[in-house]
Formats: structure tokens, sequence, C-alpha cells
């Protein structure tokens, strides 16, 4: 048998998915936080506002810029991992540029991670 979805069934699943996204985004916010990543993570978001890929230079002058300038390299490096687990930055295939994750997770932690 067929059902039709009707314009309450649509408004109830986007109520659902946006409580699932904002929960994924506020858990990715917290594990920033553990992480004392927040601020990388926004330098990296701000890299991502003007374009939609970015290189491995690109990639590890914001994550430098959010740790300090006196970051070490094995530090740039391990927070470089972290952002790929968390699933914030990925590169596609065979690609040798960097993509957001999720998009509009880069927005959220625009909005959420004051400027230093």
């Amino acid at each position: 048998s067929r059902r039709e979805i009707g314009v309450e069934d649509a408004h109830a699943c986007q109520v659902v998915f946006e409580e699932q996204r904002d929960d994924y985004y506020s858990d990715r916010f917290h594990e920033l936080r553990e992480l004392q990543l927040r601020q990388p993570a926004r330098a990296v978001a701000e890299t991502f506002e003007s374009r939609s890929v970015i290189t491995d230079d690109e990639l590890e002058a914001a994550i430098r810029r959010g740790l300090g300038e006196a970051a070490g390299d094995d530090e740039v490096a391990a927070a470089a991992r972290e952002f790929r687990h968390l699933g914030l930055i990925w590169q596609a295939g065979t690609r040798q540029v960097w993509e957001p994750g999720i998009p509009s997770l880069m927005d959220y932690i625009l909005q959420e991670v004051p400027e230093p």
C-alpha cells in the first residue's frame, strides 16, 4: 500500500533532524573544548569562509594561528589529525586539498567560538 506524506509529517521530520543536528554540533563543540582546539577550529572555519577548499599549507597556517604562532609542528599535526577524526575536515579521493567535513558545522563553530 502507498502512503502519502503530508505537511505535518515533513514538519515533524524537520524538527527531529534539527534536534539531532544540534546535538551532533554540540558534541563536536564539547570535544573541541576538551581537546583545547576551539580557537584552531575557528581559524580553520574562517579560512573556509572565502573558499571551498584549502591546501595543506593553508590548513597548517590556520591551525597555527589558532594555537598561537609558537606552536610546534607536532602540535599542528596533532590538531589536524583531531580535525580529521572529528569530521571537521576531509580530503576527497586523491585530491590534495582539504574540504569542510560538514560546511554547516563550520558556520556553527564561527557562531559559537568567540574571536580571540
